[in-house]
């Protein structure tokens, strides 16, 4: 798979082609769900979720779940990491309700587009993909006689991964040069650096132990890529369990704040 944060840079235009009729923060849950299976404990298989008919089922129920999670109890922890600057631009879209109250109808429409993107990105740059069993030029080995010889929708794979990660980052910085900063943001710097620090260190533990654990003799056996790939996957399920870790201290601090502040 192409890495799954390089995906939301499929639903960047459409964004901007649909922007009154999208939700933003849905087209990009959307177009990471398909991968959900790979992140978390459940009966899923990737042929479940990585289908036109899994658009449907099961990715817009889970869409649907991430999104509320999302909004109400993540991205108020999560901004809270960001650097200073960028926590000053967040926080007028972070203003009122946790909850956005876009209808229903553009979250769906949204999620439904972000999981196409998904699924049709994979089509031609995974084995068994419709689009590489339809075109074998995919399937074609390329770089032969060296030891980056690959199929040639891997190559692809790699490539999209990387050309999408530098347009989200372009988008980001477009952005962020945009935005207009809110100068009402605290700076507790001490305690980003060590919620951060911490995040990294369960990343870090998770694709060590996915590396290291008995059963994953098979990757190292398998060359670079398989490696490459069982770190990433256990890297992203750790930052996962450190961003709900800390999303759930963070909601308690504000709790206990509440509670000492005068009424």
């Amino acid at each position: 798979m192409p890495f799954t944060l390089s995906h939301p840079a499929a639903v960047i235009p459409i964004f901007h082609l649909l922007r009154r009729h999208t939700v933003l923060s849905a087209l990009v849950i959307g177009s990471v769900v398909p991968d959900v299976w790979n992140l978390a404990p459940s009966s899923l298989a990737r042929s479940d979720t990585h289908s036109m008919t899994g658009v449907l089922w099961p990715n817009l129920p889970l869409g649907l779940a991430i999104y509320a999670l999302f909004h109400l109890a993540l991205k108020r922890p999560a901004a809270a990491l960001a650097p200073v600057r960028v926590q000053r631009r967040l926080a007028p879209l972070l203003a009122g309700p946790a909850w956005p109250g876009f209808p229903l109808s553009k979250v769906v429409l949204s999620l439904l587009l972000g999981a196409a993107t998904h699924v049709a990105w994979d089509s031609f740059t995974h084995a068994g993909g419709r689009l590489v069993e339809a075109f074998p030029l995919l399937q074609q080995r390329v770089f032969r006689g060296t030891g980056l010889s690959m199929p040639a929708y891997r190559f692809v794979q790699l490539a999209s991964t990387i050309v999408g990660l530098v347009a989200v980052v372009l988008w980001f910085r477009r952005w962020f040069v945009r935005a207009r900063a809110s100068e009402a943001v605290e700076d507790t710097s001490g305690l980003r650096i060590a919620a951060v620090s911490g995040t990294v260190g369960i990343c870090f533990g998770f694709a060590l132990h996915a590396l290291l654990e008995p059963g994953s003799a098979p990757a190292w056996s398998g060359g670079f890529y398989p490696v490459l790939r069982e770190a990433t996957v256990a890297g992203l399920e750790g930052l996962l369990a450190g961003l709900l870790a800390w999303s759930v201290a963070w909601h308690a601090g504000v709790f206990v704040e509440k509670l000492r502040s005068p009424r």
